[in-house]
């Protein structure tokens, strides 16, 4: 009887053990589970009209707190793109993701050839889009800084095409035709913080894609100018390092004032002070930080900091040259957009029409307009308000032309310039 007891006394045991492990697993399934996921672009765009984007992720946007991790393979993750304006945006009631729409969907169509290369069907209505690694990350660095770090993200980009001269990097002085099927590529040394949600982005620029992962600023592959993996035309590729945020080292640094080591008996408290009354720290961006090196301070700097013999064996770290403020200059809050506008043939027919199909909210600054591809039809006109004129007597049919919108901007806030496509469709 008392061998019984024991067996089955065993054989609960190992029921109970057991019973926690299949929790616990559980547990962590139910982190990456589908019910958790952001909506899939596949299952959100309907549009029937749709041009093809396509997004070198850098290697090292993969960590496991991607979106579609599996919980083993950084492969499993998934790339993700956000907008808010045009056709299924993100902001719709029906698209949004756990109750809020950012960050938007994830796209995990990638190229045959190339792992890295993520491919979206976009409508082509959408003028603005954000490129970015799934991750939701905590609008200020102290909130959670492994999170912070492992979300990562491009600036607002254009999916429509370049003006001659738009382009910031020169690749192409006359301009796109549109975006159709090209690929962005971020330049990983560019760096900005965005101003409205305190986060790093990256710049980049679109490209023309050739297949298996290789791309170029010429329409087909010209040898010597054809690129892949991510590198940055007319420039060294940074070395990418894949990232795990789920260890609980921390592979980043803020970067902030510290004093010298106590071993290094070097005085830094005016160092301290100067770095303080600069405002060096405040809006600054989580980056990776090296050790430093000696160096000589520049003579225009502030009087030499009161020294002390380091022990011998030690290096005395260097003082900080004093720093000029430089005044911190916000992005513009200007929201320009241009919506297709519908003229009754019929009206047109008696008297020129007036229509204001485009649209400037929250601007910081004077606002003005100018043409920047006339209407080939000669049927519309640009005022100076920004509303444009269809001619009297315009035939029934669709008219197009593109208007440059430009806000000047003040002492707090940068200027910002935009190019719209206007469509005034006559029936």
């Amino acid at each position: 009887m008392k061998t019984l007891k024991k067996t089955l006394s065993l054989i609960l045991s190992v029921c109970l053990i057991a019973s926690i492990f299949a929790v616990a697993a559980v547990t962590v399934s139910a982190n990456y589970g589908d019910e958790e996921h952001n909506k899939n672009i596949v299952d959100c765009v309907k549009s029937t009209s749709t041009k093809t984007l396509r997004f070198y992720m850098p290697q090292e946007w993969r960590n496991a707190y991607n979106d579609t991790y599996d919980g083993q393979d950084l492969a499993s993750c998934s790339a993700g793109i956000y907008w808010w304006e045009g056709s299924d945006n993100c902001k719709l009631e029906e698209n949004m993701s756990r109750g809020k729409d950012w960050p938007g969907y994830n796209v995990t169509e990638t190229d045959p050839d190339c792992a890295n290369v993520f491919v979206a069907h976009v409508p082509d209505d959408v003028t603005t889009i954000i490129w970015h690694n799934t991750v939701n990350g905590p609008e200020k660095f102290e909130d959670d800084p492994t999170l912070y770090q492992a979300a990562m993200q491009v600036e607002n980009t254009s999916s429509e095409y370049f003006m001659p001269g738009e382009d910031i990097y020169g690749f192409y002085p006359d301009g796109t035709d549109d975006f159709d099927g090209m690929i962005y590529v971020c330049n990983l040394k560019d760096t900005a913080i965005n101003e409205y949600n305190g986060k790093m982005t990256f710049k980049g620029c679109w490209f023309y894609y050739y297949g298996q992962g290789k791309y170029g600023v010429n329409k087909e592959p010209v040898e010597g100018q054809v690129f892949e993996n991510g590198e940055w035309p007319g420039g060294e590729t940074p070395e990418e390092t894949t990232v795990d945020p789920s260890s609980t080292e921390e592979t980043t640094t803020p970067v902030e004032d510290t004093t010298a080591d106590p071993s290094a008996a070097q005085d830094t408290t005016a160092t301290q002070e100067a770095t303080n009354a600069t405002g060096e720290d405040e809006g600054k961006t989580p980056q990776e930080t090296t050790e430093p090196q000696e160096t000589t301070v520049p003579a225009t700097t502030a009087a030499p900091q009161e020294t002390t013999a380091a022990p011998q064996g030690t290096t005395a770290a260097p003082a900080k040259p004093a720093v000029t403020p430089v005044k911190k200059v916000l992005a513009n809050t200007a929201k320009i957009s241009a919506k297709k506008v519908t003229v009754k043939a019929k009206k047109a027919k008696k008297k020129a029409v007036t229509v204001k199909p485009i649209t400037v909210k929250n601007a910081k600054g004077a606002v003005s307009y100018k043409v920047a591809k006339k209407d080939k039809k000669k049927v519309l006109t640009l005022k100076k308000n920004g509303s444009v004129k269809v001619k009297k007597g315009a035939k029934k049919g669709t008219y197009k032309m593109t208007v440059t919108v430009s806000v000047k901007g003040n002492a707090n806030y940068a200027p910002v310039k935009k190019n719209v496509k206007v469509t005034v469709k006559v029936k």
